[in-house]
């Protein structure tokens, strides 16, 4: 009932909210993920762990990923990358050497994965921009977001940033919390006046 109330107030108007489904499971891991049949899975960990406002930016996240189609178009940058990469592939077996042929062909593999993963980053850095305007608009304190990465990156790390840039298809939760950090000033400076305001008691 608490994730419902929240995705309602997320849902921008032009939707149904009935076409979007909620359900909760029972683990432990601070995780959420959405399907393109705008179906979206929330962790019991980081219902547990998290206020509304967190909860509300996490959800707007996901939300985006269905709302902007992330998954069909992944699948198709995904389809290209793959048949560029076999070409490449097939070709170098043309070369005689031995050594140069299993470089050709190992270049040809990372650099798949590097364009790959980062045409998803390209998306996930969408869903946390879009995602803070849908949480913005229901309501709550985007001001919270870059704290909340702050905490996934406590929780579990951010890794090396040359095995993120070839195999990891989210930003890493510093860098998010800095992008949205910048958002946030430049987008949404009556949230940041008003947060300064009341952790200053004035209000």
């Amino acid at each position: 009932e608490r994730v419902r109330a929240i995705m309602d107030a997320l849902i921008p108007p032009y939707m149904d909210p009935e076409s979007v489904r909620c359900y909760v499971i029972d683990n432990p891991e601070w995780n959420a993920f959405a399907m393109g049949n705008f179906s979206v899975y929330v962790f019991r960990g980081l219902l547990d762990a998290m206020d509304d406002d967190e909860v509300a930016i996490v959800l707007g996240h996901e939300l985006v990923h269905a709302t902007h189609e992330h998954s069909r178009k992944q699948y198709k940058k995904d389809m290209l990358i793959q048949l560029v990469a076999a070409g490449v592939i097939g070709a170098a077996e043309e070369i005689d050497s031995d050594t140069k042929k299993v470089l050709v062909q190992g270049a040809a593999l990372m650099a798949a994965m590097a364009w790959q993963n980062g045409y998803g980053r390209g998306h996930e850095d969408q869903a946390d921009r879009v995602g803070l305007r849908y949480a913005w608009e229901g309501g709550y304190d985007v001001t919270k977001a870059p704290r909340l990465w702050q905490r996934f990156a406590e929780k579990y790390g951010n890794g090396n940033k040359i095995v993120n840039f070839f195999f990891a298809d989210h930003s890493a939760s510093e860098d998010r919390a800095r992008k949205l950090a910048v958002e946030i000033d430049v987008n949404y400076p009556e949230a940041a006046h008003s947060a300064s305001r009341h952790r200053h008691g004035q209000l």
